[in-house]
């Protein structure tokens, strides 16, 4: 009789110890859902304050080297106070190199198409990069591709046809179309290069940070040690820089990385469905670009084909493979 007591005490009591650890959980998860969103929406207005800038005579590569300003020592602090230190190896610098790389690529294809195309359809043409991993990954590294992966690409495709034929109803070229779908193939191959390289083993805050750090001196560089800025900075100007830099760039990239360690890959991957209909949103209201059925119809595809991929996230959503660079 004694032993069976007991026996009920111990269950009672990691019943209790589960059910605490529960409790605990749900304001986390909640706390990393409202991060998430912030992320997104602040990520989504990357055109609202660089289209201002293009047409105060600020350069592509200007206005991103202002806005990879702050992100990257912003992250600098994220990385030294989670890790202690930002000294890597040599091989770990490479690796976070290559992986900038394909950041600055993926940065400067979108910010391109900004000029030739309508924003909310190039922050939404730029988010079929999980639909582009998932193919790439069944293709080139022979993965079993499940059904929902071809459903995703189906929707994929049809939303970026539907928005393709509505150039005679939005500001849509060939050009800006191709820009997008660029970018995301960049972020693909950065997504792919984390999962699949050496850098899988790094910790995540110094991978983001050494990555960013190469986009900064990649534009630096290109600007030829800033002595090729272009730009009046004007009242105007400054303004959309500071939105920039700290609400597109430095906001959403704390947030992000906050959401990332609370509630998961899947869920801040979802959330991310906000940042095309945030540049939707303010497409419309200061830019008063078009938005009709067939375009509407073709977003809602794509975020449609995105979220399919997002809630079985493949391994390069996850977390450990690093951090949702915006």
């Amino acid at each position: 009789m004694s032993s069976e007591i007991s026996t009920i005490d111990e269950r009672s009591a990691s019943t209790g110890v589960a059910e605490a650890d529960r409790n605990k959980a749900y304001p986390r998860m909640a706390s990393g859902i409202v991060f998430g969103i912030v992320a997104a929406i602040a990520f989504g207005t990357n055109p609202l304050f660089a289209k201002p800038l293009y047409s105060l005579g600020f350069s592509v590569d200007s206005v991103l080297l202002l806005r990879f300003l702050p992100a990257t020592i912003l992250m600098g602090f994220i990385a030294k106070f989670r890790c202690r230190t930002l000294r890597v190896t040599k091989y770990e610098l490479l690796w976070s190199v290559i992986a900038g790389i394909f950041f600055c690529l993926s940065s400067l294809t979108l910010f391109m198409s900004y000029r030739d195309i309508d924003v909310g359809v190039a922050a939404t043409l730029l988010f079929v990069y999980p639909v582009i991993v998932a193919v790439i990954s069944g293709v080139i590294f022979r993965e079993t591709i499940p059904l929902r992966v071809f459903i995703a690409l189906s929707l994929s495709i049809g939303g970026v046809a539907l928005l393709c034929r509505s150039s005679g109803e939005a500001r849509i070229t060939w050009r800006g179309v191709l820009l997008s779908l660029s970018a995301a193939v960049f972020y693909s191959g950065y997504l792919i290069w984390i999962a699949r390289s050496p850098a899988r083993k790094m910790v995540p805050e110094k991978l983001t940070f050494y990555a960013l750090l190469t986009c900064l001196i990649f534009y630096f560089l290109r600007l030829k040690c800033g002595l090729a800025m272009e730009g009046a900075f004007s009242a105007q100007a400054c303004y959309n820089i500071v939105g920039l830099s700290l609400i597109s760039a430095a906001l959403s990239l704390a947030c992000a990385s906050e959401a990332l360690q609370r509630s998961g890959a899947m869920v801040t991957s979802v959330l991310g469905a906000l940042e095309p209909l945030t540049a939707v949103f303010f497409g419309w209201m200061v830019f008063h670009e078009s938005i009709t059925a067939k375009i509407m119809t073709g977003i809602m595809l794509i975020l449609l084909a995105v979220v399919v991929v997002a809630c079985n996230p493949p391994q390069y959503m996850h977390p450990k493979n690093g951090k949702h660079l915006s």
